[in-house]
């Protein structure tokens, strides 16, 4: 390396713009294919894949930052209440991350250029035609914030990104399914707007 040189995060904003726009883009499972391949666990810092403005590797830190978030969210719940959460096995969350990348609404929040929390909304089916409800587009929402990022309003700005993003796809009804152990959620989602509607009860077999 030249001796006083330093790198310059600018040096190729220029012509990553057009890089982007001429080559010929990646199948939209290639990155979670090789995250699979390369069984990333988050401590390398050098991916070269050929992949210019970063087509491959934002989507693969991304996806690898999503499924860190879900693993730990699920080891809370289990701590919550093992009887009905489970930590699921980790290529499937990567899968379905992959996979919900072009169904679901996916946001992410960055603290310190990190991923520090994620939102994904997730549309329900209408209703059938035979059933009484109406049919309003509506849609599951789960916020997640990483332990070491909180208290810093992140949660607030991922439910506030998918309000917007809701009702931009026209999304009539937001709804957060919470266990009635989980008081922080409850209340977290109450401070945004979140109201009771009605009461599920559940009979164990």
């Amino acid at each position: 390396m030249i001796a006083g040189w330093e790198w310059d995060e600018s040096l190729f904003a220029g012509a990553a713009r057009h890089y982007a726009r001429g080559r010929l883009p990646y199948t939209p499972g290639f990155p979670a294919a090789l995250a699979g391949a390369l069984a990333p666990d988050g401590r390398g810092r050098l991916l070269d894949a050929g992949c210019g403005p970063g087509t491959v590797t934002a989507p693969l830190a991304s996806l690898e930052a999503l499924v860190r978030l879900r693993m730990a969210n699920a080891r809370a719940h289990v701590a919550l209440d093992p009887a009905a959460y489970r930590v699921p096995d980790s290529a499937a969350v990567r899968r379905h991350f992959s996979d919900a990348a072009t169904r679901d609404g996916i946001l992410v929040a960055e603290l310190g250029r990190q991923v520090a929390g994620m939102v994904e909304i997730v549309p329900n089916p209408l209703p059938p035609e035979h059933q009484i409800l109406r049919p309003r587009p509506s849609a599951q929402i789960h916020t997640v914030v990483a332990d070491d990022a909180r208290g810093n309003g992140i949660g607030g700005v991922l439910v506030e990104a998918a309000v917007r993003w809701a009702a931009g796809r026209g999304i009539a009804r937001l709804s957060a399914g919470i266990h009635h152990a989980n008081e922080g959620a409850v209340r977290f989602y109450e401070q945004h707007g979140f109201t009771g509607s009605g009461v599920s009860l559940t009979l164990t077999l």
